[in-house]
């Protein structure tokens, strides 16, 4: 039985640039897309998508503009993203450039079908904490702000939204969506 999951993939090259720090020109998301669905065919052929966005994150340490993909995707096993973990691993250098979740439970997919249309990019930035001596390094994002904010907000304002959501597999019926669960919090 097929379990719903949600993915992430980081995008390499590209997509990884400094164009929100104004040195290029930023890249089409309709071009990403193209990137992201022929990734997935190639190296993912037996994972149905569901529906999913596009979100740029600018790495602090870097300074560069990192995309990725966020998508729903009925995954049995996780052994079914193994040649797209191994594509990752040699083009794009990291880790985690894919991130796959437990399976949701049905209480959830509300919230986690509303955050896949999220695409508002983020700063991500790291700090670390000091617990018994122990020192233990986080990640944490803040929206953009200054030049690369206002890169970002004409990035995203030059595209209708449609440019950076995939509906794989799925029909958008008309509807109002649901919040994700720290927005939801924060309007209580």
């Amino acid at each position: 039985m097929s379990k719903l999951r949600a993915v992430t993939i980081v995008a390499g090259a590209p997509f990884l640039g400094d164009w929100l720090a104004g040195a290029e020109l930023p890249p089409d998301p309709r071009e990403m897309k193209l990137y992201f669905w022929k990734l997935l065919r190639q190296h993912a052929p037996a994972v149905t998508l569901a529906v999913g966005g596009i979100e740029v994150d600018l790495n602090q340490h870097t300074g560069m503009a990192e995309a990725h993909l966020h998508f729903l995707g009925n995954i049995w096993r996780r052994f079914r993203l193994d040649w797209l973990r191994e594509f990752l691993r040699e083009n794009v250098k990291r880790k985690r450039a894919l991130n796959v979740s437990s399976p949701i439970p049905d209480s959830d997919r509300a919230y986690v079908v509303s955050y896949q249309f999220k695409f508002a990019p983020m700063e991500k930035y790291r700090w670390v904490s000091k617990n018994e001596g122990r020192e233990k390094k986080r990640t944490g994002k803040v929206s953009l702000k200054g030049d690369a904010g206002r890169r970002a907000l004409l990035w995203l304002d030059g595209h209708p939204p449609e440019a950076f959501i995939f509906t794989f597999g799925c029909k958008l019926l008309p509807g109002r969506l649901v919040l994700a669960k720290n927005e939801a919090e924060a309007e209580t």
